[in-house]
């Protein structure tokens, strides 16, 4: 990648085994069950994301992931918060008009 107009897109997606992101309801708390995961499987989990999030020049996100992660991030002052709440964000949606998440902007696309 010579090019300085190229950049290199980093997807980081917490997905299943069986290739969901959320249940059916929408909920994704099995990423937060702590039977499922032990202390040290999210201890590294955590610092990988944070390295990952280190690289990146923006987030993208689509409206449910915006809604979900601006409850938990944007009023928070850890580690991987100060880094969420600093880099811009670009937000897919058909339904949301603005947006309050510093460092935001939503782009509308077309739903049918």
């Amino acid at each position: 990648m010579s090019d300085p107009a190229t950049r290199r897109l980093i997807l980081l997606m917490s997905v299943s085994l069986d290739g969901f992101v959320a249940r059916r309801d929408n909920v994704i708390d099995w990423l937060e069950d702590p039977a499922a995961r032990s202390a040290s499987h999210g201890h590294r989990r955590h610092a990988e994301t944070l390295g990952l999030l280190g690289q990146i020049g923006q987030i993208v996100l689509g409206r449910r992931a915006y809604e979900d992660m601006v409850r938990g991030w944007s009023g928070s002052d850890n580690p991987m918060a100060v880094l969420m709440n600093t880099l811009p964000k670009l937000v897919f949606s058909g339904t949301l008009s603005s947006i309050a998440w510093a460092d935001s902007c939503v782009t509308q696309v077309y739903t049918p």
